[in-house]
């Protein structure tokens, strides 16, 4: 089949009478309205189009992606429904943050420089507190010239955390990687 280029840009700019269908090797002057607004769609935006649905365990919706009016981010909406924003490298800024979501659960992230004391042991604090101790809490670090030392979380509360260097490794400085997730209401 033969690819046609020189059609218009502008969605359903021709006014020449359509043929019933469109059928193979069509000229494109000749090409309907509604041919012509996907055709110019596709010119303009490649044909990378979003698909969606058709494989298994998907259903058969309307899927929206646009950028909220704010420009605060990408939005998704199923059918009618909203989804909410789209996580993105901009929602999650690279340096230290706290995101809570609507249903209360926060996230909080930080890469920090903390010293052990005499008996190993460091402590974390959160840049904000959980209303009631963290669910989850995932850590890694190093220490100076030794990266392949692990990281074991001993305790925490709602506001800190406490971790214990493996090997041992007393009166030094680490830097640690976090990500701790809890209530945030």
């Amino acid at each position: 089949m033969p690819v046609y280029t020189d059609y218009s840009a502008v969605p359903a700019d021709n006014n020449t009478p359509p043929p019933v269908g469109a059928p193979e090797g069509m000229p494109p002057s000749s090409v309907n309205d509604a041919m012509r607004y996907h055709m110019a769609v596709t010119r303009i935006l490649g044909d990378n189009t979003v698909k969606q649905g058709g494989s298994a365990g998907m259903a058969d919706n309307d899927v929206h992606i646009g950028l909220a009016l704010d420009g605060s981010g990408l939005l998704a909406h199923v059918d009618s429904g909203a989804m909410g924003k789209i996580w993105t490298d901009s929602i999650a800024p690279a340096t230290d943050s706290t995101m809570t979501l609507p249903n209360g659960v926060k996230f909080l992230w930080q890469s920090i420089t903390v010293s052990t004391n005499g008996s190993g042991v460091g402590t974390v604090v959160f840049p904000a507190a959980f209303s009631a101790n963290p669910v989850v809490i995932v850590c890694n670090g190093e220490a100076g010239s030794r990266p392949n030392t692990s990281l074991s979380v001993l305790g925490f509360s709602a506001s800190s955390f406490q971790f214990v260097a493996n090997p041992s490794t007393p009166s030094a400085l680490f830097r640690v990687n976090y990500i701790a997730i809890g209530p945030g209401v």
